[in-house]
Parts: structure tokens; sequence; C-alpha cells
């Protein structure tokens, strides 16, 4: 079942998708950029 829902929903657009599912498939990725970008704008930088 869960394979099924798996394959229908890669088969179509990533606009396509329901509107939770592209937020989870987004949210690691502008979490992962906006904690970059804080971390480079850092007064003492980490490096």
């Amino acid at each position: 079942m869960f394979t099924s829902f798996l394959q229908k929903t890669f088969q179509r657009s990533v606009l396509a998708w329901p509107a939770w599912l592209r937020v989870l498939t987004l949210l690691p990725v502008v979490a992962l950029l906006w904690l970059g970008v804080a971390w480079a704008n850092m007064d003492i930088a980490p490096w």
C-alpha cells in the first residue's frame, strides 16, 4: 500500500504533490540553508 502511494506520488510532478508533502520535502532544505547563512554570519567564525 505504501509503495503504491510512493509510486503514484513520484510519477507526478512535484507541483501535483499535496501541500503537506511539499512542505515536508522543502523544510529541511530551507532550514539547512538558513542555518548555513546564520553560521557564516557569526562574528567569530567556527573555522
